[in-house]
Order: structure tokens, then C-alpha cells, then sequence
């Protein structure tokens, strides 16, 4: 199996993935051909060593954003 594979997301906040610029950067991933997507995207601590991990609710991606990009990817 082949994998050609590209990190997605990384740095986006709530409602960056489903604006028409994310789209269109989207898109022209599936026109290159890639056939696997890592979705990052961060979510808050602390500190670096800290083991609790939370939302910021103003800026974190939301449930309906992370739905969105998977549907779009299959």
C-alpha cells in the first residue's frame, strides 16, 4: 500500500475548517492525490508537563469543525 499522506490543521481555530479558504486548501490536497490525512489540532494545558488537558472554548475547534474536515476527507 502507498501512502501519500499530508499533517492537516495544525494552528486552525474555531470555524477555520469549514470557511471557503480551508475548502479550496482542502481541495487541492484531494487533487494532488493524497489517500491519508492527519488532522491536528491543539487543544490547552498549563504548562508543557501538565497531565490535564482543556478547551478554550473561544478559540479550540469544535466537535462540528473536526466532523466537518473528516466528513470532507472520505
Amino acid at each position: 500500500m502507498w501512502i501519500k499522506g499530508f499533517t492537516y490543521g495544525w494552528g486552525g481555530r474555531r470555524g477555520d475548517y469549514r470557511t471557503e479558504k480551508a475548502i479550496r486548501s482542502q481541495d487541492k490536497l484531494y487533487d494532488v492525490g493524497i489517500n491519508w490525512m492527519c488532522l491536528a489540532f491543539s487543544v490547552m494545558q498549563k504548562a508543557f508537563s501538565s497531565t490535564e488537558i482543556y478547551f478554550d472554548y473561544r478559540n479550540t475547534v469544535t466537535d462540528k469543525d473536526i466532523v466537518f474536515i473528516i466528513n470532507r476527507a472520505h
